[in-house]
């Protein structure tokens, strides 16, 4: 049998039909973890919602209960408990760091002639003091949003 579109589940090792396949992140971005390959595994929706609903356990100091709920899960199979469980751990390792980011990426697509504009207007502004750098397009954004936000707040307009 060919295994075309078929990913390996991380946590139960089953083949799962790619479109199905979750991509979890061991440190959450939330925690200060990146898209780095060695912080990604390819997990099925099953093992994904159980790594996820069991470190709210661990989160909550019920350890016992988050371990019997994933002996049920894994049916008595060491090795995939064994996985499910080193994620939790390194999840709950990250959010207990206190290393929360305060912020979150925003993507978002705009004309090219738009970003040529901003990127120009970047290159315009006061160079960063620790680096000398150029503004940049990203901080340039972030600085006419906050602003129009205090605008808003300020105004009563928000």
């Amino acid at each position: 049998m060919e295994n075309k579109g078929l990913i390996k589940c991380w946590g139960c090792e089953d083949l799962i039909p790619d479109i199905f396949i979750h991509t979890h992140h061991k440190t959450p971005q939330g925690a200060g973890g990146g898209d780095q390959e060695s912080n990604l595994v390819n997990v099925c929706p099953s093992c994904h919602a159980a790594v996820h609903q069991t470190t709210h356990l661990v989160a909550q100091g019920k350890n016992a209960q988050a371990r019997d709920a994933l002996t049920l899960l894994s049916r008595g199979d060491a090795g995939w408990e064994r996985r499910l469980l080193e994620l939790v751990q390194q999840e709950a390792r990250a959010w207990k760091s206190g290393d929360k980011r305060r912020t979150r990426l925003v993507t978002f697509e705009m004309p090219v002639d738009q970003y040529e504009q901003l990127k120009g207007m970047a290159h315009t502004m006061p160079r960063s003091g620790k680096t000398g750098k150029p503004m940049g397009v990203s901080r340039l954004l972030l600085g006419i949003v906050t602003r129009w936000m205090e605008d808003r707040v300020r105004t009563g307009l928000w």
